[in-house]
């Protein structure tokens, strides 16, 4: 009778405990006092408690085509942001691809490329019609260049009358300067003197040098080079206190709408980039030399001076109007500096703080 008793109860203890146990038995209840289990968004996936499981990948850096019309130390910056991993940081690849001033231009009003490091041909192009083309961070407007000679009878300005002078593409930031300083030293340009256009740095470099042409305007590297291999300086551009829309961020006002997140990730990293050759000299010298495929490391030093303090992210809408004071487009007479620009972006980044604790004029 006690045999079936027991029997008995033990048989309902265990249905007891089979009934109170929860879904899922076999895992063991807290002991009592313990806490309440975690939230199911705190606990650790499975990947995360294992030591050796990869982590999730992350995005390709977007990469985009930017078209960048100087090959000079005036778009160090921009070298330095990307040999230093600058543009990856925000998620950028962009590839630098140098082309002429003209089809710098080309390449923005086609849409091949989403923005450009351009100046005064974007000027002219929107006097043109492509109204669209906007500058939405600066550069450079200080006209740093030189006008050289290797003409032994060429000692001052005024013995380029009658005689040629080189330049780039017509409407750029550097052939406006050079008509800019011969107008302010009494030369008219294609009048007393015939402008020549070449396609770039290097070939007006080796035109001076050869005496092809009497005279020709070059920014650094490049004029020391001319100076080095025996020309001659006539005159000193800055001297002048000439600004001109060299170099700055350009896109169109359609991409700046459609793609605004990339182009201020582009604009943040360029930033970043500018203040970095700033602290560092030796990171910048190094792209300068890279830049412009020199290997003269004294020349890319003095390049360094020359442009370190240049270098902004703000416009100056009177190197805007040293262009349309010095173009013959009849559109140029009524048009405005402020039209063709737009730095809402570096505006933001000025409100926000951002600016002040990655930019140090």
């Amino acid at each position: 009778m006690q045999h079936g008793l027991r029997s008995w109860l033990g048989g309902l203890l265990l249905a007891s405990l089979l009934a109170c146990a929860p879904a899922g038995a076999g895992t063991p209840s807290a002991p009592a006092g313990a806490s309440a289990p975690l939230a199911a968004a705190t606990v650790p996936s499975p990947a995360a408690s294992v030591p050796d499981a990869p982590p999730a990948a992350a995005p390709e850096p977007r990469a985009f085509q930017v078209a960048v019309s100087a090959l000079s130390a005036s778009v160090t910056p921009l070298w330095v942001a990307d040999e230093q991993g600058i543009f990856q940081r925000y998620g950028l690849a962009p590839e630098l691809a140098n082309m002429s001033p003209a089809a710098t231009s080309q390449a923005l009003s086609a849409g091949s490329v989403p923005l450009a490091i351009s100046g005064g041909s974007s000027i002219v192009a929107w006097l043109s019609g492509a109204t669209d083309r906007v500058f939405i961070a600066g550069v450079n407007d200080k006209a740093l260049l030189k006008v050289v000679t290797n003409t032994p009878d060429v000692t001052r300005v005024d013995d380029l009358r009658g005689r040629s002078v080189a330049t780039t593409t017509p409407g750029s930031g550097g052939s406006m300067a050079l008509f800019a300083a011969l107008r302010r030293l009494g030369v008219e340009p294609d009048r007393d003197a015939e402008i020549t256009y070449l396609r770039d740095q290097p070939t007006v470099l080796a035109s001076v040098l050869t005496g092809a042409v009497a005279a020709g305007a070059l920014p650094s590297p490049f004029n020391e080079q001319a100076i080095a291999s025996g020309a001659r300086q006539l005159v000193d551009v800055d001297d002048l206190g000439i600004r001109v829309a060299l170099n700055h961020v350009t896109t169109s006002r359609g991409e700046l709408e459609r793609e605004r997140d990339m182009l201020r990730r582009f604009v943040m990293a360029y930033i970043e980039g500018l203040q970095y050759a700033r602290d560092h000299p030796d990171a910048a010298i190094a792209a300068i030399m890279h830049g412009t495929r020199q290997d003269s490391r004294p020349d890319a030093e003095q390049a360094y001076q020359l442009y370190r303090d240049a270098w902004s992210p703000w416009i100056s809408e009177d190197g805007i109007q040293t262009v349309l004071d010095n173009t013959d487009l009849p559109a140029a007479r009524t048009a405005h500096p402020a039209d063709i620009v737009d730095l809402s972006l570096v505006r933001e980044l000025e409100a926000s703080g951002w600016l002040a604790a990655h930019y140090h004029p």
